[in-house]
């Protein structure tokens, strides 16, 4: 979604649905080293940022660590720059942002023009929808719209990933069930009780997976050093990176001893603590698009090519004030409706 204003400032917002797999790190490429990125989410909530200078421009890598191989990860880019020149008239051309490790299917960009404008389409690498160019509104009632929207979205996330923990838990996947939970704490805060809930998950298997690690560790370095202890916790075995079971969990803990235990709470606790303050610290502001002016609708099926290119190439000339009133022709029923109702009103009242 891309929206443009009279002073040739636009502000565009893209976003893309893809599963992973391997991919840790997903490149952007913004269209001009004047792009100015505003915000980066990955399913709703903010994702770290990388920066890389190259000859193509500055390449972003957004981290999608905190996503499971299999599921399906939705990012969102906010970003703005400015056409050259002065002003929107004229011939202009738009470019896409770059995704150099993928290609993409299903591509669509929708441009909103100023009303007063006039807006023909040039070339590029899309084609228009047959429905063509429609006049759409943004005020303080679409704002709200878009706000709880985005809010309700978030909440249904954060519920969804409380209801898969014990899955998670219980097919070993300690990452994924942290992450879910890191996400669930960040979208619920729009909901006092359902975020003190996450908050407590969170801080419950933090806390179980430090001790886990804290014992693992310890083993391992007797191992290192060949002291053996039948009395020890033989934790090596099931550890599995971090991705422990249920079953490793009491094995380890029948082993531990009441002096053990004590000691692994204290260190627990204050390294949970640290960690849950930084689950649950600031986020990135969640932007509404202003969607107002004439929308037009581009699509594309297929970009084969990883990093290929997209433009669009259009001209913009601004209508005279009176080709400009008739933009708003379509009102002109209602308008005529209310003035009729209007009359019958005050009329039945003589």
């Amino acid at each position: 979604v891309t929206v443009l204003s009279g002073s040739g400032r636009l502000l565009t917002q893209a976003t893309i649905a893809l599963q992973p797999g391997s991919l840790r790190h997903l490149r952007v490429v913004l269209p001009t080293p004047a792009s100015r990125l505003w915000s980066a989410l990955v399913n709703g909530g903010e994702a770290p940022v990388a920066r890389e200078a190259g000859a193509g421009g500055e390449t972003l890598s957004i981290a999608l660590e905190g996503v499971a191989h299999e599921a399906l990860a939705h990012v969102a880019l906010v970003y703005a720059e400015a056409l050259p020149g002065a002003g929107l008239d004229g011939r202009r051309e738009l470019l896409a942002p770059r995704f150099p490790d993928l290609p993409l299917r299903d591509i669509q960009w929708r441009l909103f023009v100023p009303t007063e404008y006039r807006w023909r389409l040039r070339g590029g690498d899309l084609d228009p929808e047959a429905a063509g160019a429609t006049l759409r509104s943004f005020g303080k009632a679409a704002y709200e719209t878009a706000v709880q929207q985005a809010q309700a979205a978030s909440l249904t996330t954060a519920r969804g990933n409380l209801q898969s923990l014990d899955t998670l838990l219980k097919a070993g996947r300690q990452l994924d069930a942290r992450n879910a939970l890191q996400q669930a704490v960040n979208l619920s805060q729009g909901e006092q009780a359902l975020n003190e809930d996450a908050r407590v998950q969170f801080r419950n298997v933090v806390r179980q997976q430090v001790k886990m690690g804290l014992v693992n560790r310890r083993q391992a370095l007797r191992a290192e050093k060949n002291i053996y202890d039948e009395g020890a916790p033989q934790a090596q075995t099931g550890w599995n990176d971090g991705n422990f079971d249920e079953r490793y969990v009491r094995q380890v803990e029948e082993q531990l001893d009441a002096a053990d235990r004590d000691n692994l709470d204290r260190v627990a606790d204050k390294m949970v603590e640290q960690q849950v303050q930084a689950a649950t610290a600031a986020t990135a502001i969640r932007i509404a698009m202003p969607e107002h002016g004439r929308e037009i609708r581009l699509r594309r099926a297929l970009l084969n090519a990883g990093g290929g290119t997209l433009r669009v190439v259009f001209e913009a000339r601004r209508a005279p004030a009176g080709m400009r009133l008739l933009a708003y022709w379509p009102l002109l029923p209602a308008c005529l409706g209310c003035w009729l109702l209007l009359r019958l009103a005050l009329g039945a009242k003589r």
